[in-house]
């Protein structure tokens, strides 16, 4: 995500010494208990997809089921600009490299260099309560001055999946859920700075009821069979300050706080209890979309539409879902970088400002895709 995060307005370990006759200790560690492990191995599965991979999910108790996948696409920071090469172009080999991605490099890699994601991030998990699905968005002003503009991202969207898995059976509120975990963020201490929007929902393995919160320009919509044709009957709105600088959760240190009112300006912070609130009963075949700005800015709901009613002809069956998803997000990945593509960012720059502007939006995209079976 590229836009600016100001708005401008008028411990230190103790070395053990040892001699000859000592040894230098170390803190004991308690053993795991086989449900910690469990726990852990649940959590780093989740947190660990790769892109185009799908899980499903069924609640027989209460005759619900749901396939859920994952595909996202980081952009090329290496470079000014990509190419797109049918065979062998970037997308070909960046899709297969986060084939190839390890469970740690998902989990915590080292910069936002070696991220899978980008800047973005996923959330996807399942318990016997229901499914939460999301997708944030790391804003990315940071890492012009040097920080790690990933991190917040994904060290939210993992206490996000901690939270929601420890509790087990108990239902959640969505917006409850955001907030704690991102409490637990800022008390953890593990991201110095950074912001990021955040869209989540939970479905509800009972009911099947939609609950899902946005704060931000990040998305989900619901799609739905209209006399044989899939629309969009139920979205999100972009929650903003003015035209690309959405609302975010940030973490600024004390003294940038105090430089910035010093300048007369200050940074772009929401807290999570801002974010909107949505709920919506999901029916068997519907297709519930979470995205990144990265698609939205570049496809509008009529072209998701028309790639759906293209690719589906009855009920979707087993990985069809993922292979659904992959075909969105390559389209996406396609069009954001075509310099004569009408993208959605491109007309509202047009809008805004009264001068034709053209092409794709280049950005890290994400999508999380939920299918009622």
């Amino acid at each position: 995500m590229n836009f600016s995060t100001t708005l401008v307005t008028a411990n230190a370990t103790a070395n053990t010494t040892t001699t000859s006759n000592t040894q230098t200790s170390t803190p004991f560690t308690p053993p795991k208990t086989p449900e910690q492990d469990l726990a852990e191995q649940t959590f780093r599965k989740f947190r660990s997809l790769r892109s185009g991979e799908h899980l499903h999910k069924s609640f027989k108790k209460h005759n619900q089921s749901f396939s859920i996948s994952t595909a996202f696409y980081p952009k090329d920071r290496s470079k000014n600009g990509i190419m797109y090469d049918e065979e062998d172009g970037e997308f070909i080999k960046n899709y297969k490299h986060n084939l190839t991605n390890t469970a740690e490099e998902f989990i915590q890699p080292k910069s936002v260099y070696e991220s899978p994601t980008g800047e973005d991030n996923y959330v996807i998990a399942h318990t016997d309560a229901g499914v939460v699905i999301g997708v944030l968005d790391g804003v990315g002003g940071w890492a012009e001055q040097g920080f790690d503009s990933s991190a917040i991202s994904r060290e939210l969207s993992n206490n996000i999946t901690r939270l929601f898995l420890e509790n087990g059976e108990q239902k959640l509120d969505t917006k409850q859920l955001l907030i704690d975990s991102f409490r637990k963020l800022q008390k953890e201490g593990k991201v110095k700075v950074g912001s990021t929007t955040a869209c989540l929902g939970i479905v509800d393995g009972e009911t099947g009821k939609l609950h899902a919160v946005n704060l931000g320009d990040s998305w989900f919509g619901v799609f739905r069979k209209v006399h044989d044709s899939y629309k969009c009957v139920y979205q999100s709105k972009e929650q903003t300050y003015y035209f690309n600088a959405p609302y975010q959760l940030s973490i600024v240190p004390q003294k940038f706080l105090e430089l910035a009112k010093a300048r007369k300006s200050k940074y772009l912070r929401n807290e999570p209890e801002e974010a909107d609130s949505y709920e919506y009963q999901l029916e068997s075949q519907d297709i519930v979309v979470f995205a990144s700005d990265g698609l939205i800015d570049n496809l509008d709901n009529e072209a998701m539409e028309k790639i759906f009613n293209h690719a589906i002809m009855g009920p979707i069956h087993d990985d069809e879902l993922a292979e659904i998803n992959v075909d969105l997000l390559r389209r996406t990945v396609i069009s954001s970088i075509d310099p004569g593509f009408k993208s959605v960012f491109s007309k509202t720059l047009t809008e805004i400002t009264g001068q034709s502007y053209v092409g794709g939006k280049p950005d890290d995209i994400t999508t999380v895709m939920l299918y009622v079976d």
